[in-house]
């Protein structure tokens, strides 16, 4: 491209552009510096380097400008098995919490698949199978206290229809869903081939708790029913699926939130001179829980 074409404003530099701030009316740069201004040391092709502005309320944008992810489409299964676990189960527990900490889809042959359909190509086809599912279970009492914590994994939609756990109604070999997606799938490089995936948002640090733009699954599980001489338990999960895509948003701008001060739960204003001005401890004295 020739250096005299309009995108050049001068020999060896690229075009200036300015923008409008949100909410102003004139296209001022943060970054444009008045004529009474001083600029010292100042040359010709140098670039504004800006600090932190600051304006008045009355003179700040009425709205400010977001990225949150929109939910395009959404929909919900439940699968449930019963999962013989590998610890022992106290005999006194009375119920028992779960949390699903992590999902394999095993993509491929025998598992999950995702195609787009060829009529709707703003629909995608998720077909869920072998989905091997990690558990967080914590056994308590019937006063609430936490007697028994462990990890287990057991198969979901298991694509042998001979397995023990294996049910037409409540844990078949695959469940096929469509879903809209009007912004595209997310893909997953393998190699040089780009694959359709999905993510799974759960609660594992730098596993599972990023969002990405695409398909994404939620899981919620819970225990029905259990054994604990056999320990043996009944799971139902629940599979949430959601079209998700960043999406900009213009919203009402009323200043700067502040985040509220934590206090001491026992509000003891001077424990210190309570104690100073009060009776003496007896020997006899016992502590309390």
């Amino acid at each position: 491209m020739s250096k005299c074409s309009s995108f050049f404003s001068a020999a060896g530099r690229g075009q200036f552009l300015q923008h409008p701030l949100p909410g102003m009316k004139e296209h001022v740069s943060p970054c444009t510096v008045s004529e009474d201004e001083a600029c010292c040391d100042c040359c010709a092709d140098s670039v504004c380097t800006a600090t932190v502005n600051t304006c008045a309320p009355a003179d700040c944008p009425a709205s400010v400008l977001t990225l949150l992810p929109a939910i395009y489409d959404e929909c919900g299964i439940n699968l449930c098995r019963a999962i013989t676990l590998t610890g022992d189960l106290p005999a006194e527990t009375a119920r028992i919490l779960v949390q699903v900490l992590d999902i394999d889809f095993n993509f491929g042959t025998c598992g999950t698949t995702i195609t787009q359909q060829t009529s709707r190509p703003c629909c995608a086809r998720v077909a869920f199978s072998n989905l091997t599912v990690t558990f967080q279970l914590t056994a308590l009492d019937c006063c609430g206290t936490i007697l028994f914590q462990t990890t287990e994994t057991a198969t979901y939609l298991t694509p042998d229809d001979t397995d023990p756990s294996s049910d037409p109604e409540t844990n078949p070999t695959s469940v096929v869903l469509d879903l809209y997606v009007p912004n595209g799938l997310t893909y997953a490089l393998d190699g040089e081939t780009y694959t359709p995936s999905l993510t799974f948002l759960g609660p594992v640090a730098s596993l599972n708790t990023f969002m990405q733009q695409g398909i994404s699954v939620q899981a919620v599980a819970k225990v029905l029913r259990f054994d604990a001489e056999l320990n043996l338990i009944a799971m139902g999960l629940t599979l949430y699926l959601r079209s998700i895509y960043f999406t900009e948003y213009r919203m009402p701008n009323e200043g700067l939130a502040i985040p509220p001060k934590a206090v001491p739960v026992e509000n003891n204003q001077d424990a210190c001179l309570d104690f100073v001005d009060g009776h003496l401890l007896a020997p006899q004295v016992c502590p309390t829980c």
